[in-house]
C-alpha cells in the first residue's frame, strides 16, 4: 500500500507540473516575437519619440528576466523529474528483491513441511512401538496383580518395568541392520535346505546341510525377581525308557517294494538276533547300508500318539485291522561298508507308554550325530488315536485320516490328503499341500509369514505386507478346525480326486 501511494503521488505531480511548465515555455517562446514586433513598432516611432525607445528597453529587460526565471523553473522541474524517476527505480528494485525473498521463503516453507511430515511419521511409528511395549507392560502388571496375594508385589512391579524396557529393545533389534542381513542369509540357506529335503525324501543319505545362520543376539530378557513366589505344583511322572534294538528284519530291504507288514502280537522285545542289512554303493562311490525295524505300537484310542524323528520322513495311514503297525527304514552312508553297517546298527527305538500318551522316537545308542544317517517311519493309525508327529529335518505325509491330528516339521514339507477333523499343520521352513475331500466340513485358517497361498477351495486370501499372507474360509457346516502355518514356504489347497490316491505300502 505504501508503494502504491508513492507511485500515485509521483504520477499526480507529473500530471500537474509538466503542463504548467510547457505553458510557460510556450509563452516564453512567443515573447521574443512579441518583443520584435514591439521593437519594430518602436523603431517606427523612434524617429518621433526618444521616450518610447527607453520604455522598449525596459520591456526587453523584463522579458529577459521572465525568460531566465522560466528557464530556471524548467531546470528545477527536470531535476525533480529525475529524482522521482530514481525513486521509482529504487522502489522497483526493492519490489523485485521482496518477490525473490518471498519465493525463497516459500521454498523453505515447503522443505520445512516435508521435514515436519517425516518427523510426524517417525513419531507415529515410535508411538506404535511404545503402545506395544505398554501393552506388554500392562500384561506383566496384570500378572503381578494376579499373584499379588501369594507373591511379593514389589518384585513383580520391578520385573514389569524391566519387561517394558526389554520390549523397547526388542523393537529396535528387529529394525537393526544385523537382523535384516540375517533374514537375507536365511533366504539363501533355505534354498540349500530345499535341495537337501528333496534328497532325503528320495531316501538318499547325504551330508547334513550347513547349519542355520546364527540369529543376532536378542536383548536379554529379565528373569523373574520374585523367587519366593509360590508356583503351582506340577506332578512329573517318572520317565520310563526302553530301547527296541537289534530287531530281526521282517520283509524286504528298502531298495525293494515293501509288502504288507508282518507285526507281532506285541512290541518286539529287546534282543540281539541281528538285523539283515543290505549294503550297496551309490553313484559317488560311498557305501549305503539299509535295514528296517517292524513292530506294533501299543497306542490307546483317545490319547496322543507322539512320534518324533531327527532326520527322515514320517508317513501316516489308517489301520485296517485296528493295530498300529510301525516300520522304520534306516539308511546310513559311509566311506566303507563296515562304517555304514555300524551306523545303522547304532539306531534303536525309544518307546515310552503312560496313561497320558504313547511316545516313540528313533535314537542313537551312542549319542552320536545324525550325519549321513536317516530314518523313515511308516505308521498305520487305528481310529480314535490322536497323532502328534514332528521331524526336525524331513517331510510329513497324512493319508485318509480323521480326528485330532498335529503335524510339525522344522525343515520340510507337509502333505495331507483326504484328511479331516481338527488338524494343525505347521512347518517353519517348507511347503504345505492340503488335498481336501469333496465333502469337507471345516473352518480353515491359513497363514504364511514369507511365501504364497494358492487355493482351489473357496477361501478369502489377503496380503498383510510384501511377505505375510493369510486365508480364511468355512466349508460346509464348519464342523472341523484346520489350521496351517508356515514361517517360510508356500501353501497350496486343492480338491481330492480318486486319481490322487497313492498305493498302500
Amino acid at each position: 500500500m505504501k508503494k502504491l501511494v508513492a507511485i500515485t503521488m509521483v504520477l499526480f505531480l507529473l500530471a500537474c507540473v509538466l503542463p504548467m511548465a510547457r505553458a510557460q515555455q510556450d509563452s516564453a517562446s512567443k515573447s521574443p516575437s512579441s518583443v520584435s514586433e514591439v521593437a519594430a513598432d518602436d523603431s517606427s516611432e523612434s524617429s518621433t519619440s526618444p521616450e518610447t525607445e527607453q520604455e522598449l528597453a525596459q520591456k526587453r529587460e523584463q522579458l529577459l528576466k521572465a525568460s531566465q526565471a522560466l528557464q530556471a523553473r524548467l531546470e528545477k522541474l527536470e531535476l525533480e523529474k529525475r529524482l522521482l524517476q530514481h525513486e521509482l527505480d529504487a522502489m522497483s528494485h526493492a519490489d523485485h528483491q521482496v518477490g525473490h525473498q518471498a519465493h525463497h521463503a516459500e521454498d523453505h516453507a515447503a522443505d520445512a513441511k516435508l521435514k515436519a511430515k517425516a518427523a510426524k511419521d517417525k513419531a507415529t511409528k515410535a508411538a506404535d512401538k511404545a503402545k506395544q511395549a505398554k501393552d506388554r507392560s500392562a500384561k506383566a502388571k496384570a500378572l503381578a496383580e494376579a499373584r499379588k496375594a501369594k507373591a511379593q508385589p514389589e518384585h513383580w512391579g520391578q520385573w514389569a518395568k524391566q519387561m517394558e524396557k526389554w520390549a523397547q529393545g526388542y523393537e529396535e533389534w528387529t529394525e537393526s541392520d544385523e537382523f535384516k542381513q540375517w533374514q537375507k542369509d536365511m533366504e539363501k540357506w533355505a534354498q540349500g535346505m530345499t535341495q537337501a529335503q528333496m534328497r532325503i525324501r528320495g531316501g538318499e543319505p547325504g551330508p547334513v546341510p550347513d547349519p542355520m545362520p546364527v540369529m543376532p543376539p536378542l536383548p536379554s530378557m529379565p528373569a523373574p525377581v520374585a523367587p519366593t513366589a509360590p508356583m503351582p505344583s506340577v506332578m512329573v511322572p517318572p520317565k520310563v525308557m526302553r530301547f527296541v534294538e537289534n530287531m530281526p528284519l521282517i520283509g524286504a530291504p528298502a531298495g525293494i517294494a515293501m509288502a504288507g507288514l508282518n507285526p507281532s502280537a506285541d512290541e518286539v522285545t529287546v534282543g540281539k538276533p541281528g538285523r539283515d542289512i543290505e549294503i550297496k554303493k551309490d553313484e559317488t562311490g560311498k557305501y549305503v547300508a539299509t535295514t528296517q525295524m517292524n513292530f506294533v505300537a501299543k497306542a490307546q484310542p483317545g490319547k496322543p500318539f507322539v512320534i518324533r524323528n531327527n532326520l527322515g520322513r514320517i508317513v501316516l495311514r489308517p489301520s485296517k485291522d485296528g493295530k498300529s503297525d510301525v516300520r522304520a527304514v534306516i539308511r546310513g552312508k559311509a566311506e566303507t561298508s563296515a562304517e555304514a553297517k555300524a551306523k545303522v546298527e547304532q539306531v534303536a527305538m525309544d518307546l515310552q507308554s503312560s496313561e497320558k500318551q504313547y511316545y516313540m522316537k528313533p535314537v542313537r545308542r551312542d549319542g552320536g550325530k545324525w550325519d549321513d544317517l536317516n530314518v523313515d517311519l511308516f505308521v498305520t493309525v487305528p481310529p480314535g488315536i490322536q497323532p502328534d508327529v514332528q521331524t526336525n529335518l524331513g517331510s510329513v505325509e497324512l493319508h485318509d485320516l480323521e480326528g485330532k491330528i498335529k503335524a510339525v516339521t522344522n525343515m520340510g514339507a507337509i502333505k495331507a490328503v483326504n484328511t479331516t477333523g481338527d488338524i494343525e499343520l505347521v512347518t517353519k521352513m517348507g511347503s504345505i499341500e492340503f488335498v481336501a475331500p469333496k465333502d469337507l466340513s471345516a473352518k480353515l485358517s491359513i497363514q504364511t509369514k514369507m511365501g504364497s497361498i494358492k487355493s482351489d477351495l473357496p477361501v478369502e486370501i489377503s496380503t498383510r505386507d510384501m511377505f505375510r499372507k493369510s486365508a480364511e474360509g468355512t466349508l460346509g457346516t464348519g464342523q472341523g478346525n484346520i489350521r496351517m502355518t508356515t514361517d517360510m514356504g508356500s501353501i497350496q489347497l486343492r480338491w481330492h480326486s480318486p486319481a490322487q490316491d497313492s498305493p498302500v505300502l
